[in-house]
């Protein structure tokens, strides 16, 4: 048994008390014994009820795109985690300027601030604050609250919950017994579900799951997104054209994110060759010392470079691994009617552009 099977297997007499604090604790937001703070702007939550990589910062990245080209001042809001900025409010970016750097701000947030120029980007625990800040003083008129399904102490006006195409609901059971953060019954307060990186090799299941959620949730919406790749950047962000792959293979694949799988089949996709790969655990804080060890792995495995993520490569930039290093981008694109949906439901005038 795996180490994280044998952790579910334990947890398997504690997981109804989880589940029961959690629907507790919904219910408390829902009567309001527990305070929810509203703001006179829109706030579109995305979030999950799964343990683990769903795709929400493609998805961030995607909305804040289409808000801005609609012609609204977007925020988005973030816990920040993995930075080391612990202040009540921490701006990243005010929309003109990146004002923390990754290891402060977090790997995503900083990521979302350098990927979307003109996005706003603040953290905070507490994301009450950060949000009312973004309101008040950034001149924000749509917010996004990253990872906020169950931070409901933010009134949102839109809920659109993800799941992984390839992961789905994982095991169905709550914490510690399995992946859900929260009992499947949370999903009522869902506005839209979304199947985030669907592939070839996962829509048929991904197709099922969606059956099965509009069978249960008729009256909430399903929408798909797969994933494109933006193109293949080497260390001064200049982009390689796909004739010159060869000239620089075989690459060494590193990552630090919640499905190394996903990154991997992107690669073998775009038709990049491998001679090896690490994948650490996600949010992964490298030093000198770790780059040093992957670095002479990938020099063994005979490699002419090393390859990573956008997330991964904010996190490097004083970093110098000894070879060539290539980043691989990738956005996020949405199946019809998502766009307007999104716009129906939140009564955007999208002529304000």
């Amino acid at each position: 048994m795996k180490p994280l099977q044998l952790f579910y297997f334990l947890g398997i007499p504690f997981s109804p008390l989880y589940g029961m604090a959690m629907k507790i604790r919904s219910l408390l937001y829902s009567k309001n014994v527990l305070k929810t703070s509203r703001l006179s702007i829109p706030v579109i939550s995305v979030g999950n009820l799964t343990m683990g990589g769903s795709g929400k910062t493609p998805t961030v990245q995607m909305l804040s795109r289409f808000l801005q080209k609609s012609g609204f001042t977007v925020g988005v809001i973030s816990r920040g985690y993995g930075g080391k900025a612990n202040k009540d409010i921490n701006v990243v970016s005010d929309g003109t300027n990146i004002l923390l750097p990754a290891e402060e701000a977090g790997d995503e947030p900083f990521m979302l601030a350098q990927s979307v120029p003109g996005l706003r980007v603040v953290t905070g625990k507490k994301r009450s604050i950060p949000a009312q800040y973004a309101q008040d003083h950034l001149k924000c008129d749509v917010l996004i609250l990253d990872d906020g399904f169950q931070h409901m102490a933010v009134h949102r006006d839109l809920d659109i919950v993800l799941f992984n195409a390839t992961t789905l609901a994982g095991n169905n059971r709550v914490f510690p017994a399995g992946d859900l953060r929260e009992p499947k019954s949370a999903l009522q307060r869902a506005d839209i579900f979304l199947l985030t990186g669907v592939t070839d090799a996962n829509r048929e299941n991904s197709l099922a799951f969606k059956h099965k959620l509009t069978a249960e949730f008729p009256n909430t919406p399903v929408f798909t997104t797969q994933n494109s790749v933006d193109g293949v950047y080497d260390q001064n962000n200049n982009v390689l054209n796909v004739s010159d792959y060869a000239s620089v293979s075989p690459l060494y694949a590193l990552s630090g994110i919640a499905n190394p799988e996903r990154f991997i089949q992107l690669l073998t996709d775009s038709g990049i060759c491998l001679s090896g790969r690490t994948a650490l655990k996600d949010h992964t804080e490298y030093n000198s010392e770790l780059i040093a060890k992957i670095s002479q792995k990938a020099l063994s495995s005979g490699a002419q470079g090393i390859i990573t993520t956008h997330k991964d490569l904010v996190k490097m930039e004083n970093l110098a691994p000894g070879l060539p290093l290539y980043c691989l981008k990738i956005s996020a694109q949405p199946s019809g009617g998502f766009y307007d949906y999104i716009a129906t439901r939140l009564s955007l005038p999208l002529s304000k552009g």
